[in-house]
């Protein structure tokens, strides 16, 4: 099973479905579940792939999802788009909204879902603004710089890091068994 999901930030490869953003913002996915967005209105900003999953961001917001078990975004509130999206194991979805707030979905069984444990509550005055999924668990960065996991604990971390002395975190990024978090000044902590 390949470790390997970003390739220079354009191509995301996991298990049985590959996925790449081309030059012109179109996604294209090959392996069983392929798929080819050329047809699409709006560019596109992001794609990411998980199992027989890949979820595609355009630049004006909207999220699409193609693959085995895909099942659509949540609807939004008006003025509201997705900022940032992720996919972890047998679809579970999740994408970062323009409020600082995080939709989840799926259609998976509970024993093997973050997607049946809530997104933690924001701490007053604070926004999330970057979210990763793992096997069955989410890691989202908010805007104070810490760190949240929730889901099924299959990768024991649901105590996440903090920071070291004198920074605080900037990115996350999550695979099937492993958390990681960058900080500002280039360290990354696992």
């Amino acid at each position: 099973m390949p470790i390997l999901r970003e390739i220079l930030g354009k191509a995301m490869l996991w298990a049985f479905l590959a996925c790449s953003l081309t030059a012109q913002n179109y996604v294209v996915g090959w392996g069983p579940f392929g798929f080819d967005t050329r047809s699409a209105s709006a560019g596109f900003v992001q794609v990411r792939a998980h199992g027989m999953v890949a979820m595609q961001r355009r630049n004006d917001g909207a999220v699409f999802v193609s693959g085995g078990q895909a099942e659509p975004p949540p609807p939004l509130p008006a003025g509201i788009t997705f900022v940032d999206c992720d996919v972890g194991d047998n679809a579970n979805c999740y994408a970062l909204r323009s409020d600082g707030q995080i939709a989840q979905w799926g259609k998976l069984p509970p024993f093997y879902s973050a997607n049946k444990i809530p997104v933690p509550a924001l701490a007053p005055g604070t926004t999330y603004v970057q979210v990763a999924a793992s096997r069955s668990d989410a890691l989202a960065l908010r805007s104070d710089g810490t760190l949240v996991v929730w889901g099924q604990n299959s990768t024991s971390y649901f105590s996440p890091p903090t920071p070291p002395a004198g920074t605080s975190f900037a990115r996350v990024a999550a695979s099937a068994a492993l958390m990681l978090a960058l900080t500002l000044d280039g360290r990354v902590v696992a």
